[in-house]
């Protein structure tokens, strides 16, 4: 599908030199360089991120649990094991687990993948508009404060920041998305649903594409003919600190 997109792309920029001359032809021809690379990037994503759920869901998590396991058998004897038993009654059978500090970092690496894809994507905007901005917000797509709008981008920052900065105990700010945590128990892989996650932010990316790619329509226009309240409308509306997924789909992060 690539192949053959690229192979088009070639053919119409050399139509575009053989109609309008060298100059002219190749300048349009770069127009379709930058978009044809901005789309790639939307597209390659999504097999990211199938990647890495194959990497952590498939291979790393089941892994990692075992190796711990067998670890455990054999380092410990049959006293140790009582005592870590009794510890454990005392503790109320805390989920975390030794595994936990490993099979965890799948949402560390996931919420940088958002952080990173945010960033390249907003390069891709500012080098097919001519534009320079640093940060997502001044082109009215604010990840970061639109905590309603981008709800699953934020309770993944939570989560990791829970992980990396709370020594796996959780935010507070991390219970208004998981009500049955606890601030004083470390979190485990089994409070969450990596899986469904994984889904959520690909509808996430998608949901945030959309918005980037009628952003830069919205700026074209305006450099070509001028400022177009009327087209600008619809975005500014999607653009709004308002949930808008459907009732049934606010919680199936929830799903197990």
């Amino acid at each position: 599908m690539l192949v053959e997109t690229i192979s088009k792309y070639i053919k119409l920029r050399n139509n575009y030199v053989d109609l309008y001359g060298e100059k002219t032809g190749n300048a349009i021809g770069d127009i379709f360089s930058k978009v044809l690379s901005f789309t790639i990037k939307i597209k390659s994503i999504e097999y990211e991120l199938d990647l890495y759920a194959e990497l952590y869901l498939d291979n790393i998590f089941l892994t990692t649990d075992n190796f711990y396991k067998s670890k455990l058998k054999k380092e410990y004897n049959e006293i140790d094991k009582k005592l870590i038993k009794e510890v454990n009654k005392i503790l109320e059978n805390p989920k975390h687990k030794l595994s936990d500090e490993i099979t965890l970092l799948f949402y560390v690496g996931l919420y940088h993948k958002i952080e990173n894809y945010e960033m390249e994507i907003l390069n891709h905007f500012n080098t097919i508009n001519g534009t320079n901005y640093k940060e997502l917000y001044k082109i009215g797509i604010d990840t970061q404060k639109k905590k309603k709008l981008f709800a699953d981008r934020d309770r993944l920052r939570l989560i990791s920041n829970s992980i990396k900065h709370n020594q796996f105990f959780p935010k507070k700010e991390l219970l208004k998305y998981y009500p049955s945590l606890d601030i004083n128990k470390k979190i485990s892989l089994s409070n969450f649903n990596p899986k469904e996650d994984i889904l959520l932010v690909k509808h996430s990316i998608q949901f945030f594409n959309f918005l980037v790619l009628m952003k830069s329509t919205i700026t074209s226009n305006k450099a070509l003919f001028g400022e177009n309240k009327e087209l600008e409308k619809p975005f500014l509306e999607l653009t709004k600190d308002i949930s808008l997924k459907k009732r049934e789909f606010k919680h199936t992060y929830l799903n197990k």
